[in-house]
């Protein structure tokens, strides 16, 4: 599968529509994930959110986008949570902060501030020796 994956991603067209799939799209994925995940049908799914099959089907097929209403209730009934979206924007800005502030950066910048301080003090001390 990996192959044809990799094969098909060749292909700018299908690369384009395989990165930026429509929002959509990625929602009514989920959507059945989390239900066969869960083990249960649409009809089942429909059942315990008190709706009729066909919402879920439409949900699912990702022609257009449910409500984050509809997506609550789902949640609700394969009793776990909705993860609020996020703009881009934001998920950009978080990373950043968060390679700013990890372990590895920390350390870097640490290790640079020592070899400059250690750099200062081995000019200043070749200063004080100099002599006229």
């Amino acid at each position: 599968m990996n192959n044809l994956k990799k094969k098909l991603l060749e292909n700018p067209s299908f690369r384009d529509f395989y990165y930026n799939k429509s929002l959509a799209f990625q929602i009514s994925e989920m959507i059945i994930e989390a239900r066969r995940m869960n083990g249960v049908s649409q009809e089942e799914l429909a059942k315990l959110m008190r709706t009729k099959q066909p919402s879920i089907a439409r949900a699912e097929n990702g022609a257009f986008l449910p409500s984050l209403n509809f997506l609550e209730k789902i949640a609700d009934s394969l009793e776990t949570k909705l993860i609020p979206p996020k703009f881009e924007c934001l998920e950009k800005q978080n990373q950043t902060v968060n390679i700013l502030n990890s372990k590895w950066v920390t350390n870097k910048i640490n290790a640079l501030t020592l070899i400059n301080q250690q750099e200062y003090h081995e000019k200043e001390l070749s200063y004080k020796n100099f002599s006229c």
